[in-house]
């Protein structure tokens, strides 16, 4: 008799063990569970300090400058271009000046820090210029002797403006025609000296209309990106507004 009452507390005994440890492990996979079904929430939560997405930022290196949102959504980096096109097209139409007369139908931008001087950076844009212009001529074939040429690009160059960025940035930026063949360019050249010397930051807007007609005119300015000179003057307010939120990192 005492041996069977023995065996019954032993089995009493084992099943308290078994039960609190089967409460145990149920427990501890609640816990897992409700952690995995919490998971989602964690990954979507917007952390504390949330990162700069730069949704209204285009980024090179350690220079950025502020733009629409839209043409972060729209535009891409190539190589070190930025570019967005359709910008005659909703709904970029109504970022730009003067929406109703859809005159810039791409813009390219680019800013870097170069170890050049502002006036080799500035040669530099006026070399292609150049390069685009001689094309234009041979494609119209209309002869122009070189004495021409270079009077004809330095004539390019409309206008230029000192600038001062929100960070005490100070340069100059040029406004320069860039016509070629099959489209027309007003680029907007900002040069600033770099904090190490011989070095150049800039920022460069390039708005391009395309060119549809098929006999080239007399006169080469009747195909610049910009006709009226009010035009042209909001596109360079614009401009000038964008690129005194230039920052260096």
């Amino acid at each position: 008799m005492k041996n069977l009452s023995l065996l019954i507390v032993l089995l009493l005994a084992g099943a308290q063990v078994t039960f609190a440890q089967n409460d145990k492990d149920s427990k501890e996979k609640k816990t897992v569970k409700e952690k995995l079904e919490a998971l989602p929430d964690m990954l979507i939560a917007t952390p504390d300090n949330p990162a700069d997405t730069f949704g209204d930022k285009i980024v090179s290196n350690n220079l950025y400058i502020k733009v629409h949102p839209l043409w972060r959504e729209k535009g891409a980096m190539i190589l070190n271009d930025y570019k967005l096109n359709k910008t005659n097209e909703e709904p970029l139409d109504a970022t730009l000046p003067v929406p109703d007369k859809k005159i810039a139908q791409s813009i390219v931008i680019n800013l870097n820090t170069v170890k050049k001087s502002p006036a080799d950076v500035k040669a530099q844009v006026l070399a292609q210029v150049k390069k685009n212009l001689t094309k234009y001529y041979k494609d119209a074939g209309q002869s122009i002797s070189s004495k021409e040429l270079d009077d004809k690009v330095n004539s390019m160059v409309v206008g230029a403006d000192k600038l001062t960025t929100t960070q005490g940035k100070q340069g100059e930026v040029y406004y320069i025609n860039d016509i070629q063949s099959q489209q027309s360019g007003f680029i907007m050249l900002y040069v600033i000296p770099g904090d190490a010397p011989g070095t150049t930051i800039y920022v460069q807007f390039e708005y391009l209309r395309y060119i549809y007609e098929t006999e080239f005119p007399e006169d080469i300015m009747e195909w610049r990106c910009f006709v009226y000179p009010d035009e042209q003057q909001a596109y360079i307010d614009f401009t000038k507004n964008i690129m005194k939120t230039l920052m260096v990192k």
